[in-house]
């Protein structure tokens, strides 16, 4: 039998030292968005807020912003809760909705994968590549109600469903 899932009470934190297991899973309930699933990660190099981290190659423990490339989605350790410092511990949504950054413009309901743009997810054509997708842009309007466009690229948070990447 599963045990239940712990919940975090801030999922915010980062430390220097091991606030849980690196790779475990914890539950959070957002007061905007709703239920996430977290995951423990160690950043190998600084992980911004609302950033993709990836697992580095070869572990399933250490985590890196992502690279820049469309890269298949069981890489994705999740999307960066806070800045992660190198060499700190800290979490990333892995399940749920959260907050992102967008590298160009996109329409809600826009499937999703990481983008040319390291740390960022965009809106691609997915024929072929269906393993990368990472989830589905929910609210393309930032957090100072415009929608986001081309222009200011990676410059607001929009809210991003993440499939599940347990």
């Amino acid at each position: 039998m599963i045990g239940p899932i712990v919940h975090l009470s801030d999922p915010s934190e980062t430390s220097t030292s091991q606030m849980a297991p690196v790779g475990a899973i914890r539950a959070y309930l957002h007061p905007d968005l709703g239920y996430q699933l977290l995951r423990s990660v160690k950043a190998t190099s600084e992980i911004l807020i609302n950033e993709i981290a990836l697992l580095t190659n070869g572990s399933s423990t250490l985590a890196v912003k992502s690279t820049g490339a469309q890269v298949n989605a069981n890489l994705v350790a999740g999307i960066a809760v806070a800045t992660i410092p190198a060499n700190s511990y800290g979490w990333v949504v892995c399940a749920g909705q959260c907050y992102a950054d967008l590298q160009a413009a996109a329409g809600n309901g826009s499937t999703l994968s990481s983008g040319s743009t390291a740390g960022r997810i965009a809106d691609v054509a997915v024929g072929g590549k269906e393993h990368c997708i990472l989830g589905t842009l929910v609210d393309n309007t930032g957090e100072d109600g415009v929608t986001y466009a081309a222009t200011n690229a990676g410059t607001r948070k929009v809210i991003v469903r993440v499939n599940s990447l347990l």
